[in-house]
């Protein structure tokens, strides 16, 4: 099931995360760090609110890509995009020391989430992984502004989002 579910995500093109704006690659030589409570309060409170975007490069070509990451249970947000072949749900909880992403792709009737877990930073970006880290690892900068979203299968590149916030605000203590 986990592997139907990687195949599924993989297929739609998420795979890293890069939360920038720049258009540039995470910088592979600076150093990793673990997460402590503040990197996570950060992360959690610059991602609330709505984005607008377009995943520019996945495999079925340029999508729309707008969402909005609201609070859910007690402590983490959750938003979905509507990319136009599926929804894209999107939740992340803080878990004490890390960050859990759990994603959930509606591609191909799918209804099995993905699993991943943050706890380092390189610079200001959250690495995401699965217990299969060479398969898929998502890396996330925040932005008040703007986000570029990576994706990387089998640590190759796979998709970029590129999201602005909508109407200009920003996120909400």
């Amino acid at each position: 099931m986990v592997k139907k579910a990687l195949d599924n995500m993989a297929h739609v093109g998420l795979a890293a995360l890069v939360l920038l704006g720049t258009g540039m690659p995470l910088a592979a030589g600076e150093p990793k760090r673990a997460l402590g409570p503040q990197d996570i309060r950060t992360f959690l409170t610059a991602l609330r609110g709505p984005w607008q975007g377009q995943a520019v490069v996945t495999p079925r070509g340029p999508l729309p890509y707008d969402i909005s990451f609201a609070p859910i249970n007690t402590d983490g947000i959750g938003g979905t995009a509507n990319p136009g072949a599926a929804l894209h749900h999107w939740h992340f909880h803080p878990r004490g020391d890390y960050i859990e992403l759990r994603f959930l792709t509606t591609f191909g009737g799918n209804t099995e989430p993905v699993f991943l877990r943050a706890v380092h930073l390189r610079g200001n970006t959250l690495i995401f992984n699965t217990d299969r880290r060479d398969y898929l690892s998502v890396q996330i900068t925040p932005g008040k502004i703007a986000t570029r979203i990576a994706v990387l299968l089998r640590n190759e590149p796979h998709v970029e989002i590129r999201l602005q916030r909508a109407g200009g605000q920003t996120p909400r203590q």
